[in-house]
């Protein structure tokens, strides 16, 4: 990358330092938050719309074997929420589906971040994204997210003809991110 050139005039030159350093702080800035950013999942709180299988099952850390949490309910109507201790700015956010059957349940449920959700009530909250069922594929990662909340919550996807029932039932949820009053100044000032 070149800095300076014996072409250019002094004020080309100071807008080339001016663009290089602030690139360089940036590349700092974000450096720092990644390794600040951790699972603040397994600190929270976990509950869903009804149980067939624990809402805490999701955040105990295991991403294979048989333990995972259920609803009872199906479609837009079941949700999984997790509840951080304090407000965060949340980065990422990693689904791991249930591996032993049933995985193309997950397909169309609906990440949501909000302050203060109460399962199904989205006002306020910004939709993360939707998951998009692949055969196979497993977590369904959302990243580059920067946005803050207390809560996260993942709404079933609606019915369709080949899977009537869509439970929400995950194997483990990661959110990596920081919280807001612990890291001030390094990470929340830039959330959304």
């Amino acid at each position: 990358m070149r800095i300076f050139s014996k072409q250019t005039n002094l004020r080309d030159q100071f807008t080339e330092m001016n663009l290089f350093v602030k690139t360089v702080i940036l590349v700092l800035l974000h450096n720092v938050m990644d390794v600040q950013s951790r699972n603040l999942a397994r600190e929270g709180t976990a509950s869903q719309d009804s149980e067939s299988y624990p809402a805490s099952n999701a955040i105990d850390g295991e991403i294979s074997g048989d333990l995972f949490s259920h609803t009872i309910s199906a479609g837009p109507s079941a949700w999984w929420l997790l509840t951080l201790k304090n407000r965060a700015l949340i980065r990422e956010i990693k689904i791991y589906n249930r591996v032993d059957c049933c995985q193309d349940r997950i397909d169309g449920a609906t990440v949501w971040i909000g302050d203060n959700l109460i399962g199904g009530n989205y006002e306020g909250a910004v939709k993360v994204g939707t998951v998009q069922y692949e055969p196979g594929k497993n977590p369904y990662i959302f990243s580059g997210i920067d946005k803050k909340g207390t809560s996260v919550e993942i709404q079933g996807g609606p019915p369709t003809e080949s899977v009537p029932n869509k439970y929400v039932h995950l194997q483990e949820v990661k959110v990596y991110g920081s919280y807001c009053e612990i890291q001030a100044g390094k990470g929340c000032m830039l959330g959304l």
